[in-house]
């Protein structure tokens, strides 16, 4: 099992005990994004490369790739999906 089927697994887990006690939730896994932290991951022309050639979308994710999946996830229409873990990562893990 890698780190981040473990991450799912956990949080898919309390997502769906927080269900059992009347809450809901999902979570967003979200993939190579561009931020203060990965700027310089991003000027690294060799992992930039890893990343891109792996990212079916081609490009780093920015934090506002995220923001209709979280609105999303925090509106009504959302209000029957509990436990889902939404890949936000240009096609990552689709690989």
């Amino acid at each position: 099992m890698s780190v981040r089927e473990g991450f799912e697994f956990t949080g898919r887990s309390v997502l769906v005990v927080g269900a059992s006690r009347g809450g809901i939730g999902s979570a967003i896994a979200a993939g190579f994004l561009v931020t203060e932290q990965t700027v310089r991951a991003c000027a690294d022309a060799t992992h930039d490369q890893r990343v891109l050639d792996r990212t079916r979308a081609g490009r780093w994710g920015q934090l506002a790739d995220i923001v209709g999946t979280a609105l999303f996830l925090a509106s009504p229409a959302a209000a029957c999906i509990t436990g889902a873990v939404l890949p936000v990562d240009g096609g990552y893990t689709a690989v």
